[in-house]
């Protein structure tokens, strides 16, 4: 049994909304890229919306990197609040310099779905 919870949503025009709770780390890093990537194989803008995950290490970190990088420029936004429990360990590693960093989902412009 997985520490988190993902959820998806489709958003039409090629983007994904995924809601991820729980606690990330190197016991289900794996798990997580490949659940992203069987969701996601052809869309053009994945939307992570990190705002109830409570613990990351490095291996998700890597797995947000990994992701950000076959997204492409624009292709991944992560949302998480600038209070957040993982905000600090998203900066730090510079993610914002990888993927769009938003602090809540009202400030995208998501299409209707």
């Amino acid at each position: 049994m997985s520490p988190y919870e993902l959820t998806v949503r489709d958003l039409g025009n090629g983007t994904l909304l995924f809601a991820i709770s729980g606690e990330l780390d190197l016991t289900n890093a794996s798990e997580l890229e490949s659940q992203l990537e069987n969701e996601a194989p052809d869309a053009s803008r994945l939307v992570l919306d990190l705002n109830g995950v409570e613990f990351v290490d490095s291996a998700v970190l890597h797995v947000l990197f990994r992701l950000a990088r076959r997204q492409g420029a624009d292709g991944l936004v992560l949302v998480v609040a600038a209070d957040a429990p993982i905000r600090r360990a998203l900066t730090l590693v510079g993610l914002e310099r990888a993927a769009a960093l938003e602090t809540s989902l009202e400030a995208l412009d998501l299409p209707a779905g």
